[in-house]
């Protein structure tokens, strides 16, 4: 499914909100790129961070304690389709540039921020009895702290992601994030249960909305006027709708499991969609912060914008795919490891959200092009068409699977349809080169089944030796991307040198060496 794009990181400096964007030049595309990687670089760092505390929580914490944060999670989820406005988009792409017009912005959303989380304030202990965890309302009424203080941060963030500033964006990510994880580790231990969960998650929003909001301090003294905002009205609007149509969508899943089959099957549920959305929020997060404010400044060339979103779509898949669809490969060894035997339960779940995240990493890339192109409308009525389908695929699969494994399989299976219909209408928006993308999904899925082949007989090989779990997982690993990058070489030499192109200078020669590829 689709989302709107991605709106992270900070500057260790202080931006001018009424000052333009830079002018297009022939770098500002290798500079874009240049900067996602720098961006991954350093979201690469955050997600390491989260998945060595996660570790320890997990092994702390029950299904049932995962299943009623997801319950918070999700209802104040509702409240935080709101927090845009279509506004980010706007600003990061340099539509929306005014000081005035930011000023206004950044009180409107600000405002509706603090009503919506005081409404959710009131409205947490009847959700809460209705599925059936009276005990946690006090939990699910600090989760909707995350309202206002989310609302808050929108705008500065987003000004600073249109600043292009990537050799300083992700510092502010990387902080608040390693505060949060020590948070979540010692509340884990001391046997706070849920509450590790979602206590962490708050200091860190909070760290991470003050410190952009003084990075952008003529923001908050600029006169604010409504006038600019006009424009956006009507597009903020559709982006809305969608939202909204998406929310259903995405979090209709976890309101069936929560409701038919209870916290601990939700529990399994969110956990092992937790390790899709983590690897997925690191690649189409920072591809999306460098791309999005990108097209705001090609917009006017329909065919460098279709060869930039083309190779955009390309080398993410390059990326992702690998990681996730390895990850599959390896899920049992890696659960069991990492978490324990009380996780194994969730292992087919974990394999098929593993399976599944590939595309839904392309997918949000393209509903990020979407709304930065200005095709709100059609990403409106794309939701509108398929959110629908996802609930009554749903609601079917709840209740006829009595499972959260079925529905976990029907949504795989439904998404995986879909992404054909996406592709096309990514084409008609943005100038998607449809067949250089199949040409290049047909070699890569050559590349990750023979990989696929090396790990599991390597697995096959070692366990019967008798060799240690974590041994065999560590040499398929290794083995995997070994096999990766040399059929990646070997069938796919332009993309690679696409992709070392985008390296940091200073990496650009390890690189070339290692793949033996001409300077």
């Amino acid at each position: 499914m689709l989302e709107p794009p991605v709106v992270s990181g900070a500057s260790l400096d202080p931006v001018d909100p009424g000052a333009p964007p830079s002018i297009a030049s022939p770098s500002l595309g290798r500079g874009a790129a240049g900067g996602a990687v720098r961006l991954l670089i350093s979201a690469v760092s955050v997600q390491l961070i989260g998945l060595g505390a996660s570790v320890i929580v997990a092994r702390h914490l029950a299904p049932g304690d995962y299943g009623t944060v997801a319950v918070a999670q999700t209802t104040v989820a509702f409240a935080q389709v709101f927090g845009g406005l279509g506004f980010a988009p706007a600003i990061a792409s340099g539509r929306l540039k005014q000081a005035g017009s930011l000023a206004a912005a950044w009180i409107l959303l600000t405002v509706s921020g603090l009503v919506l989380g005081v409404a959710y304030l009131f409205a947490a202990p009847a959700i809460a009895a209705g599925f059936e965890i009276g005990e946690a309302s006090l939990l699910l009424q600090a989760a909707g702290l995350s309202i206002p203080i989310s609302f808050a941060g929108v705008v500065p963030l987003a000004l600073l992601q249109r600043e292009l500033k990537f050799g300083h964006l992700g510092i502010l990510a990387v902080i608040p994030q390693l505060l949060a994880a020590l948070l979540a580790i010692w509340l884990a231990v001391a046997g706070a249960g849920a509450w590790a969960l979602v206590a962490p998650g708050l200091a860190a929003a909070l760290c991470s909305s003050i410190w952009s909001t003084a990075l952008v301090k003529p923001l908050i003294w600029a006169k604010p006027r409504l006038s600019g905002l006009h424009g956006l009205i009507k597009e903020s609007g559709s982006l809305l709708g969608f939202q909204l149509l998406n929310y259903g969508a995405r979090q209709g899943d976890n309101l069936i499991i929560g409701k038919l089959l209870g916290p601990v099957q939700l529990g399994l549920y969110a956990f092992a969609y937790g390790q899709l959305t983590r690897p997925l929020s690191l690649i189409t997060g920072t591809v999306s912060n460098a791309l999005v404010p990108t097209i705001g400044r090609i917009m006017d060339d329909p065919e460098r914008l279709a060869r930039g979103v083309t190779r955009a779509v390309v080398l993410t898949a390059r990326l992702a795919a690998p990681i996730f669809v390895g990850g599959a490969f390896v899920a049992e060894r890696l659960v069991s490891l990492l978490f324990g035997d009380r996780w194994e339960t969730a292992l087919p779940l974990v394999r098929i959200f593993l399976l599944l995240a590939a595309p839904q990493a392309l997918a949000s890339l393209l509903g990020s092009v979407w709304v930065a192109v200005g095709s709100a409308r059609v990403l409106f009525l794309w939701q509108l068409a398929v959110t629908p389908v996802f609930l009554l695929v749903f609601a079917g699969a709840g209740y006829l699977g009595g499972s959260s494994l079925a529905v976990g399989i029907a949504y795989a299976v439904t998404s995986a349809a879909l992404m054909p219909a996406v592709f096309w209408i990514s084409h008609r928006v943005a100038g998607l080169q449809m067949l250089t993308v199949v040409r290049s999904l047909a070699r890569l899925t050559l590349d990750l089944l023979l990989m696929g082949l090396a790990v599991g007989l390597l697995g096959g090989v070692s366990a019967g030796a008798g060799a240690p779990s974590w041994l065999v997982l560590i040499l398929q690993i290794l083995t995997g991307a070994a096999t990766y990058m040399m059929l990646f070489r070997i069938f796919s030499r332009s993309e690679l040198s696409s992709l070392i192109e985008l390296c940091p200078g200073a990496v650009q020669p390890v690189a070339l060496r290692v793949f033996r590829m001409p300077s």
